[in-house]
């Protein structure tokens, strides 16, 4: 059951540009989808005048191998502390490699101070742990923004997992395996090769678990596989009431359900639309893909490692134009390190009035020089983007005030109003 990722693929750059982040850094996954991902993001900012400072693809890490490539991924940690840009895309399926990135410290085999960054994830991110990772520290991703599907809260969800017990779904090898990685346990074995160490007792509480190994909340995921159990259910329902209606003739004969194939419930799927138990529609638009858009989430860490998602906008791409994004930046809480004020990612800052930009030799049009303008020039505007000098009068230059509104003090091209 699919959302319209090709939507969030072409939208998701907004946060960047609605922050005025024009230095960005890009890590993305060295692989097909990663390829994919780095050509359309550089077709995009191009076309919207935001630079990179770095676009670095890496592999897939296993901790068997990691001190093999431990070199490389040593200067990939330095290329992105000693930039200058905060607002840092990563590109992967998952967080597990960003989270070996960012413990180099810890394994002393970085010297490069640890800084805040703004770490904007792709979507359906989530931040899992791997047994050895559980008390690595989660406080660099605090003030992260990611995308996940749209989701509400589904009435009894809660109830559902702190009643689950691992002993009442015996046929469920699932759920006994993750209970065992995540309460550090065993169950008895039948054979009686019992594992050494603590037994589990099936009475574990899942709210109990850190937020980095289990998330209490109604994630993105867990919604869309909820609403997608519910679509099949329905679609199952509306093929029985359809051949009721329409019994088999001569050369037709009924279809068993546990002899169905996929495909035979699709012209039922694509027709379907039901409220789920939050009060929310759910049906499929022309391209068979869910009529739902996408939450935008800040991630905030607490001192204790307790890990919360926060819904600070939204995306949705049948919205009207002007509303396709939407994001409250004032409820957004930052890294600490930036003290809680919107945290600039620019390669220059801009220029003053009464200055121009200079292009700085081999590098991105971002980044440039701010020289004076010359006698009886001053500078129109102080936008990242003005390089441009005006004309003045010499009758009139003493009345030039070089402040940040003196792009209010023309008219047309050669005249001053005085102020």
């Amino acid at each position: 059951m699919r959302s319209k990722k090709d939507h969030y693929k072409s939208y998701w750059y907004n946060p960047v540009e609605y922050m005025w982040w024009m230095w960005v850094g890009v890590i993305a996954k060295d692989s097909v989808n990663g390829e994919t991902f780095v050509k359309k993001i550089v077709a995009k900012f191009t076309s919207r005048a935001i630079c990179f400072a770095f676009l670095q693809r890496v592999r897939e890490v296993k901790s068997s191998e990691f001190h093999a490539i431990a070199s490389r991924m040593s200067k990939l940690y330095d290329i992105v502390m000693k930039s200058k840009a905060n607002a840092i895309i990563f590109y992967d399926e998952n967080i597990l490699l960003l989270r070996w990135l960012l413990y180099l410290p810890e394994l002393e085999m970085v010297t490069v101070e640890r800084k805040g960054k703004v770490w904007i994830m792709t979507i359906e991110m989530e931040l899992i742990s791997l047994f050895y990772q559980r008390s690595w520290d989660i406080q660099v991703f605090h003030g992260a923004l990611s995308f996940s599907v749209h989701a509400n809260e589904v009435l009894g969800f809660q109830h559902f997992l702190q009643t689950k017990n691992p002993l009442l779904t015996k046929e469920d090898g699932f759920v006994r395996s993750f209970w065992e990685q995540a309460f550090e346990c065993g169950f008895p074995s039948p054979a009686g090769d019992n594992k050494p160490g603590r037994t589990c007792t099936g009475t574990e509480k899942l709210d109990n678990l850190p937020g980095n190994v289990f998330e209490m909340s109604m994630t993105g995921h867990s919604y869309n596989i909820y609403n997608a159990v519910y679509a099949v259910a329905y679609a199952l329902q509306a093929m029985q009431s359809y051949q009721s209606k329409h019994k088999a003739g001569v050369d037709e004969r009924r279809v068993n359900i546990q002899d169905l194939q996929p495909w035979q419930l699709h012209y039922f799927l694509k027709g379907i639309s039901f409220n789920n138990s939050a009060g929310v529609e759910i049906s499929f638009d022309e391209n068979r893909e869910v009529r739902a858009g996408f939450d935008v989430i800040n991630w905030v860490v607490f001192p204790n490692q307790s890990f919360h998602r926060v819904k600070v906008g939204r995306l949705d791409p049948q919205a009207l134009p002007d509303q396709v994004f939407t994001i409250h930046d004032e409820t957004v809480t930052w890294h600490r390190s930036f003290n809680q004020t919107l945290p600039r990612s620019v390669c220059t800052d801009s220029c003053l009035p009464g200055y121009s930009k200079r292009r700085q030799e081999g590098e991105p049009f971002c980044c440039y020089d701010c020289i004076s303008c010359p006698e009886g020039k001053f500078s129109s505007q102080k936008v990242p983007y003005s390089s441009h000098f005006v004309i003045a009068p010499k009758s009139h230059i003493s009345h030039v005030k070089m402040t940040p509104d003196a792009a209010l003090c023309k008219q047309g091209q050669h005249q001053l109003l005085n102020r």
